[in-house]
């Protein structure tokens, strides 16, 4: 009888060491998961703990950045400049936008998305197209690059310059006055055989007065056409496209440029800095290297002039398209 109760009490001891373990390992989970369960940023934090099967794992923000650099000085050329835009960050940037001041002597263009991922790039181009006048003036555009991460909470911009000077020019003169013809004259008087006295000598005509000068011509504003304004490559190859003055007006600093677009793309030919008289014509050759992918690739260029006295025109307008995936590729293995 004694050993029979001396076992129940070790049972009942037994038991209650078990329950008292559980209970401490069970407290012990919910005071991890409580601790672990934060969704806010603490204080001074620059990215936010995501809790991820009961642990917090912080998520850095996204970080573009610009190189080579963050400006550039065309001096008082026409040209073209890339920016490369980076993500240097190992989270996605969201909601990307680039914005300029619009200066009439730049144009800005951008191959990037609304979105960037890690270690990848794009490219913001800006063309200068350049400006004439009586005295050197320096013509500026800024461009903004703006950002947010995942939760939309916008980053800190990237901020780009370009400049870019002018080229003076003058105003023709118009042709000076002519002069009039000298006095002509008279013939002299015969001797009759009566003796009569011959004619009188005559007055030449005055001299004239030549024309007044001329105020050299403004420039007018001469026109230009592309032929074609657009091309789709159906596989790698060349194409030609002739700018044509269809104006009564001369066009000087014809100068054509890539604006934005695929690498796959390469532009030639002699419109740089061309003066086309009117009914004169240059040619732009553009090359399609071809890709072994499925995938179509664009690019626009643009051509860019002035009248005689360097007033800005209008530019044109071209672009071009080619389709991967055709098995010739010009360049590439």
């Amino acid at each position: 009888m004694k050993n029979f109760e001396i076992t129940r009490v070790l049972s009942r001891v037994r038991e209650k060491k078990n329950f008292i373990a559980s209970s401490s390992v069970a407290f012990l989970v919910f005071a991890l998961f409580q601790n672990c369960g934060t969704k806010s940023a603490a204080p001074g934090a620059t990215s936010l703990p995501v809790v991820t099967g009961g642990l917090s794992v912080a998520v850095a923000s996204p970080v573009l950045t610009a190189s080579p650099a963050l400006s550039h000085d065309f001096g008082s050329i026409s040209g073209v400049y890339s920016f490369t835009i980076t993500n240097s960050s190992t989270s996605e940037a969201y909601s990307i936008n680039v914005s300029s001041t619009s200066s009439p002597y730049f144009s800005v263009g951008s191959s990037c998305g609304t979105s960037l991922l890690p270690g990848y790039f794009c490219s913001v181009t800006v063309t200068y197209h350049v400006g004439y006048s009586a005295s050197p003036v320096t013509f500026v555009e800024s461009v903004t690059i703006s950002y947010s991460d995942q939760y939309g909470t916008a980053q800190a911009p990237i901020y780009l310059g370009a400049s870019g000077g002018s080229t003076t020019t003058t105003s023709g003169s118009g042709s000076s006055g002519g002069t009039g013809s000298s006095g002509g004259t008279g013939s002299t008087g015969g001797t009759g055989s009566t003796g009569g006295t011959g004619s009188t000598g005559g007055t030449g005509s005055s001299g004239g007065t030549g024309s007044s000068g001329g105020t050299g011509s403004s420039g007018g504003t001469p026109t230009l056409s592309v032929t074609p304004a657009t091309y789709d490559f159906p596989a790698a190859g060349v194409q030609n496209f002739v700018v044509t003055n269809t104006s009564t007006y001369i066009a000087s600093h014809v100068t054509a440029s890539s604006v934005y677009g695929s690498g796959l793309f390469s532009m030639s030919g002699g419109c740089t800095n061309a003066t086309l008289n009117p009914g004169d014509h240059c040619t732009i050759t553009i090359s399609f290297a071809g890709s072994s992918s499925y995938v179509s690739y664009i690019s626009h260029y643009s051509v860019n002039f002035t009248n005689s006295v360097g007033l800005v025109m209008t530019s044109l307008d071209l672009s071009v398209s080619g389709e991967g995936g055709s098995g010739t590729v010009f360049g590439h293995p």
